[in-house]
């Protein structure tokens, strides 16, 4: 990979010879949110927050940009932050764009922007592909998180732009220029219920993710689209688009529905999800029916009905665990049902076509997934017939644009001396396909060419898999959280499928604070243990087949996943689980008490003991949750034990100084403890066996926060290896946080984690090839990647072309 060599150099160079800022590209005057004259004028506007340092403002002949002292050296900020006053109407934008630059990102853990409304924030953050060059980004609307309690995006106060510090050994620069709303297609528009969210609600983050979700699958179709706050809708807004989506509205702010009812008298259509607000069915078209769950795990996706729309695909996959049932009310049909997992029918509605629109039982929660883009676009054309004939048009035109190429004649260009003939063959067969999705737009054929298309971005997808290189004798990890393997597998398909795909070791979620998924003298054993066995033997006796190592995980404490209803509520009955500061239990085990540490430890040392063959024990969730806890009797008591005296405020008196810093030590020796002990007891047992633990990747800010203190068990030799949860989208991020990492773990083995089901595209197989490459480049001997799921059955093979293949 071309682009990672030139990073991972850049990085080695970056701290010590620090450069000046070029000019930033340049950009039209029109829509500019800033100009100064000087940099007095910029300090004015770009306020600093405490500890940051003030802004200068460089002139250049096409205009300038904000210059960003990033001070992390010798200060204890945890960002470099500045509040933008600017007041902004982005009701009807797509959001905003505006060109980065950043001298020494890896001194960068996280880069944010925010946008204040009302009594709350919209954030969204954002990543780099080039270091000491300009890289242009542009956020959409959709893709922000809700803070708090914003009041839409017509009334934005101020912008904040946050560079959070990674580490505070260097002082660099970063810097902004040609800040401005992000122009967008108005034919589309997603409405996301943001007159629902409320700060706590569980449901407040779907509002928006769903949106997102949805509107990802418009842009992989080529089809722009505008978002937009409920409450933002308005009459003039309504009349310049054809179609209004609602995502997961379960609620309209008043007026909304009158507004939408004269959108569709005038023609305009509609694409709801899931709910139906009262009235929204009636305009619709269809009557509710209820609310029905899967009777399996979930369904396994749409499947057309004979009514079909002329561009459905046969079956759509989306594994949705319930959804909402409609009927048509007047003209109208149902246009899929969902199909069950153990492929039957489930007879129940998953679409249904009406004249005014069409209505989704469930939200859009897989974009990507085998068919489902192209169902949306059957959707879409129904609706508008010209959605065909624009996707095949703008689809064409991105083959080959992926990382920094800008297509396929660059990326032949570019090709390394040594490249394949495989890797030739695949460009070929691109080229020849983007020949065919071109005489297919010419021949008015546009679905065919959008098929030649897809196909051509797998044949760029192969030529680039295989420029990478295979490093042989690395360690080579999956977590797997399910305690049964791939998803409708079994341990010894899973296994074998890891094994041909060049990886070497699993840790498979076999234990948690509350269930075992074996037969366990220690945790209440799972209730189909007499149906499905023994889950650790099973896959043991794969790993030994197909040659991969296991390292059973253990989720640490939390006794909320896989709950066993009546061992959670003796625990809470003994006064074992963790107690926040309102009073309210949690459903963790109290990491204070000596009952708890003995439970944990052995649930784990019996693994060591049972089954002689198995590799190494994993911790994970080795923490609190959070400040909010623990403040039950026991700490109470243990902890003026330690300190000698009472604490008559309890807990206001612990959680600020003179007691906050011997709390927060508190805590955190309550859970070294717990590692200490499974160390010697389990090495005493069998001194082969390997101990390692999932840690957050941040441990100076961790060590407090969840009081995660695994420098200390690093350095104490405690871990035999240890595997920071480096969930970053960009691979320049993840390089950042290595670096630091490195001198933490005290030469213990560091194999970094990789989040692949974490990331906004996570059936990218080349981001996955570029992060292996970037722990690669630190001369690291393995990596780990989270999860063992659907989207590494997708990735798997092409990452295994050339980068897993030896």
């Amino acid at each position: 990979m071309r682009r990672l060599f030139a990073i991972s150099l850049v990085l080695l160079s970056t701290m010590a010879f620090a450069q000046e800022i070029p000019a930033p590209p340049q950009a039209a005057a029109e829509g500019q949110l800033f100009h100064f004259r000087d940099s007095e004028a910029a300090r004015d506007t770009f306020l600093p927050m405490k500890g940051s340092q003030p802004v200068e403002w460089i002139p250049t002949e096409q205009g300038g940009y904000v210059k960003l002292p990033l001070n992390f050296k010798n200060t204890n900020i945890e960002r470099a932050s500045w509040d933008i006053q600017i007041p902004l109407d982005l009701s009807v934008a797509g959001g905003i764009e505006f060109d980065f630059y950043c001298q020494a990102l890896e001194a960068a853990s996280q880069l944010n922007i925010y946008f204040h409304s009302g009594d709350g924030w919209y954030a969204m953050p954002f990543s780099l592909d080039h270091i000491e060059a300009w890289n242009h980004v542009a956020l959409r609307k959709s893709a922000a998180a809700i803070e708090d309690k914003p009041e839409g995006w017509g009334n934005i106060r101020e912008i904040r732009l946050s560079v959070w510090c990674n580490y505070d050994d260097a002082d660099t620069v970063a810097a902004i220029a040609n800040l401005r709303p992000l122009s967008q297609d108005m034919d589309t528009l997603v409405i996301t219920a943001a007159s629902c969210a409320q700060p706590g609600d569980p449901e407040t983050p779907g509002y928006t993710q769903f949106a997102m979700q949805l509107s990802q699958s418009l842009t992989d179709l080529g089809l722009d689209s505008c978002t937009i706050a409920d409450w933002d809708v308005d009459d003039s807004l309504l009349q310049k688009v054809k179609t209004a989506i609602l995502p997961y509205n379960p609620v309209l702010p008043n007026g909304l529905l009158e507004k939408l009812e004269t959108f569709v008298k005038g023609g305009g259509k509609l694409v709801v999800c899931y709910t139906v607000p009262n009235g929204l069915d009636k305009l619709l078209g269809v009557k509710r029916i209820g609310w029905e769950k899967s009777k399996l795990r979930s369904f396994a996706g749409m499947k057309a009905t004979a009514e079909a729309l002329p561009l459905q695909p046969n079956f759509a996959h989306q594994e949705s665990p319930h959804t909402t049932v409609v009927e048509p009310d007047g003209p109208g049909r149902v246009i899929a049902t969902w199909w069950n997992l153990d492929d039957t029918d489930s007879g129940l509605p998953a679409a249904v076509a009406t004249p005014n629109g069409v209505f989704l039982g469930h939200v859009w929660c897989d974009p990507g997934g085998e068919n489902v883009n192209l169902f949306l676009l059957s959707i879409m054309n129904y609706l508008n017939p010209e959605k065909e004939r624009k996707s095949a048009i703008a689809s064409e035109k991105t083959i080959g644009v992926v990382l920094t190429y800008a297509g396929l004649e660059d990326i032949r260009a570019k090709q390394p001396a040594d490249v394949t003939p495989e890797a030739e063959m695949a460009l070929d067969k691109a080229f020849a396909l983007r020949e065919k999705a071109r005489d297919a737009i010419k021949g008015e054929r546009w679905l065919e060419s959008i098929k030649f298309t897809e196909a051509a971005k797998r044949q760029v997808f192969e030529t680039l898999a295989r420029q990478a290189k295979s490093v042989a004798g690395e360690q080579r990890g999956f977590w797997c959280h399910s305690a049964f393997g791939l998803p409708d597998s079994n341990w010894d398909e899973s296994i074998k499928f890891l094994s041909e795909n060049g990886f070497n070791t699993i840790f498979p979620n076999m234990l948690w604070g509350g269930i075992a998924f074996y037969k366990s003298g220690v945790l209440p054993i799972y209730p189909d243990y007499d149906k499905l066995g023994d889950q650790v033997r099973l896959c043991l006796d794969a790993c030994r087949k197909y040659g991969v190592k296991c390292h059973v995980w253990k989720v640490n404490w939390n006794m909320a996943g896989h709950p066993d209803k009546a061992f959670v509520e003796r625990m809470k009955a003994e006064k074992r689980t963790q107690v926040m500061k309102d009073g309210t239990f949690r459903d963790w085990l109290c990491p204070s008490n000596p009952l708890n540490r003995r439970l944990e430890a052995d649930a784990m040392l019996e693994l060591v003991r049972n089954y002689p063959e198995l590799d190494g024990i994993h911790f994970d969730y080795i923490r609190y949750n959070d400040l909010d806890v623990c403040f039950c009797d026991h700490c109470r008591a243990r902890f003026e034990e330690r300190i000698g005296h009472a604490v008559a405020k309890w807990p206001d008196e612990v959680t600020k100084e003179p007691l906050w810093s011997e709390w927060l030590q508190f805590r955190r020796d309550n859970i070294n403890a717990l590692v200490k002990l499974v160390h010697d007891e389990a090495k005493a047992i069998r001194p082969s066996i390997q101990i390692s633990a999932a840690v957050f990747a941040n441990w100076k800010v961790d060590r407090d926060a969840v009081a995660q203190d695994w420098e200390l068990w690093c350095r104490n030799k405690w871990l035999d290896f240890v595997c920071p949860m480096d969930y970053v989208d960009s691979p320049v991020a993840l390089m950042g946080k290595i670096k630091r990492q490195i001198a933490w773990a005290h030469g213990v083995k560091l194999y970094p984690g990789i989040g692949l089901s974490c990331w906004k595209q996570p059936r990218d197989p080349l981001n996955l090839i570029e992060q292996i490459q970037a722990v690669r480049r630190y001369g690291l001997n393995g990596f780990t990647v989270f999860n063992f799921d659907n989207y590494a059955r997708e990735v798997l093979p092409i990452v295994h072309l050339s980068c897993t293949k030896n």
